[in-house]
């Protein structure tokens, strides 16, 4: 199995951001909120990846709230409440749609800052999240096949759920709800390889295959390793679909040079040469956003759903990459993108999300009436 050149080219950066970056000074234990403050913003001054676009005015937040951090008492538990508060003002306006901030202390570990999530649902922007598993078995023919394999990532346990089978005997469909794929194979779990071992035989030796569905509604992302595992089964030659690039200075716009993204093929696969087509929602996010872009390059290719959730930036742990993601330890985890990404019109699609070729809006009644409205718009590009 071969590695996505994405994923290739991102650990040359990384060596490259790692070697250039500058020594700083860092508060490795914190004894005030002014330290925790002068850590952070200044993190957030290097290690950001959108301050080329975006309009957050850095400099004047410092001098805004460094003199309300400068009153907070450490060992106060009604100042250490109030600092979530500030830090939620700081980032609202950030355009990361992956940028998070969660809290080592335990008297805050319920809180959570979320700045997309804010946007895009307490704004109503878009519907709440709902589930399509049960729905979609009404579709499906006799035979269809799923998996649920949990595993564990720092710490915390998860399941990734595939599903496999056929619509109207010729449509092919595939769903997961996030990307550990390639972790199941190197894992040998009987199901899912099971599962998978399916999907090779209906895309390289089934005759009655006459177009493909995935399904990655509500999926929020994974290892990037599975965007060349999957799409590489179903291209013969290399597909460009964007640009990467990422911090190697200090300096906010210090950036390396846009890098071309690149899926591969596998060593078996061949050209599928019938319409493909990407379902998404205001839920699909990061990795399947990217999955859905490649297929949108792709000759046969079509975008079904809603507008994507607009987290398009690789990201990767903070332990292995210097910019980025940060810790300021004893208080604070921030999560943010590692690069930034832009699609083949040379735009970025970083909080306003991918848009699809075929719009697919969410319909409440239907869905309460037991019908995927969205899914039956992929199904006729079919039958039409």
């Amino acid at each position: 199995m071969k590695m996505s050149r994405w994923f290739i080219v991102y650990f040359f950066i990384t060596t490259i951001a790692i070697s250039c970056k500058k020594e700083q000074p860092f508060n490795e234990n914190p004894k005030s909120f002014n330290e925790i403050y002068e850590t952070f913003w200044r993190e957030m001054n290097v290690n950001y990846v959108y301050w080329d676009i975006d309009k957050t005015n850095w400099d004047s937040l410092y001098s805004t709230y460094k003199p309300l951090f400068n009153k907070l008492d450490i060992n106060n538990e009604n100042d250490i409440k109030s600092s979530v508060s500030y830090f939620k003002n700081l980032t609202t306006k950030l355009i990361d749609s992956h940028y998070s901030i969660s809290f080592q202390k335990q008297i805050l570990k319920d809180s959570i800052i979320y700045p997309a999530y804010t946007k895009n649902i307490i704004l109503k922007k878009i519907h709440n999240k709902y589930d399509f598993s049960n729905l979609v078995t009404k579709y499906l023919d006799t035979g269809y096949i799923s998996s649920a394999y949990f595993y564990s990532e720092n710490n915390t346990s998860k399941l990734l759920f595939t599903r496999l089978g056929t619509i109207n005997n010729g449509i092919l469909y595939f769903a997961c709800n996030q990307f550990a794929i390639s972790r199941t194979i190197q894992s040998k779990d009987p199901n899912t390889t099971s599962l998978l071992n399916k999907l090779d035989f209906y895309l390289n030796e089934s005759t009655d295959i006459k177009g493909l569905i995935f399904d990655f509604r509500g999926n929020n992302g994974g290892d990037i390793v599975d965007l060349n595992y999957l799409l590489g089964k179903i291209i013969d030659k290399p597909v460009h679909f964007g640009f990467v690039r990422y911090k190697n200075g200090n300096n906010r716009l210090d950036y390396t040079p846009w890098i071309n993204t690149t899926v591969s093929p596998q060593s078996t696969s061949k050209k599928f040469k019938y319409p493909i087509v990407a379902l998404v929602d205001n839920y699909s996010a990061s990795l399947s956003e990217t999955f859905a872009m490649v297929i949108h390059t792709l000759p046969n290719g079509i975008i079904v759903g809603e507008r994507t959730w607009g987290a398009t930036g690789p990201i990767a742990n903070n332990n292995i990459y210097n910019y980025g993601s940060f810790n300021i330890q004893g208080f604070m985890n921030v999560t943010m993108a590692s690069g930034e990404f832009k699609y083949l019109d040379n735009q970025s699609y970083e909080e306003i999300g991918f848009p699809p070729d075929i719009n697919a809006a969410f319909s409440l009644p239907s869905y309460q009436a037991g019908i995927d409205s969205q899914l039956q718009k992929a199904i006729d590009i079919f039958t039409k």
